[in-house]
C-alpha cells in the first residue's frame, strides 16, 4: 500500500457493510474490489467520471494470469459479486477499461439530532 493511498484511506474513510464482507469472504478479488470501489466511487467529484484502463486495473488487482483476457474474465466474475452486495455502484465497462461514476458509499452516513429537555441543557 502506497503512502498516498494510506493517507487517502485515512482522510476519506468509508464504512463497509459487514454483510457484504461476509458474502464476499470466499473471493479475495471480490473483497479487494468491494473495498476499492467503496472508497473510490464516493470521492469522484460530481458530475464527472474517471476512466481506468484494463491494464491499470490488472496492475491493481492482478493475478497470476499473464493474459489480459483471462484476468478480465476473473475480474468480471468478482465485479458481478460486488454489484450484488453494492448495487448503488455506478460503473460502465468497455473494451478499453472502466468508467467510474460518483456513487453513494455502501453504507450511507446518517446523523441523529438529539434534543435534551430544558433542565438538562448545558449552561
Amino acid at each position: 500500500m502506497s503512502l498516498d493511498y494510506f493517507e487517502s484511506l485515512s482522510r476519506y474513510a468509508v464504512p463497509l457493510d459487514e454483510r457484504a464482507i461476509f458474502a464476499l469472504s470466499h473471493s479475495t478479488m471480490g473483497l479487494d474490489l468491494y473495498a476499492w470501489l467503496a472508497h473510490r466511487l464516493h470521492c469522484i467529484p460530481k458530475p464527472h467520471r474517471q476512466f481506468i484502463s484494463w491494464l491499470v486495473v490488472k496492475e491493481q488487482f492482478g493475478t497470476d494470469d499473464a493474459r489480459l483476457r483471462k484476468f478480465r474474465e476473473k475480474f468480471m466474475t468478482a465485479l458481478r459479486q460486488v454489484h450484488a452486495v453494492y448495487p448503488a455502484m455506478k460503473i460502465e465497462l468497455n473494451e478499453q477499461g472502466l468508467f467510474l461514476y460518483t456513487s453513494p458509499p455502501p453504507i450511507v452516513k446518517t446523523g441523529a439530532v438529539i434534543t435534551l429537555p430544558a433542565g438538562i441543557r448545558g449552561k
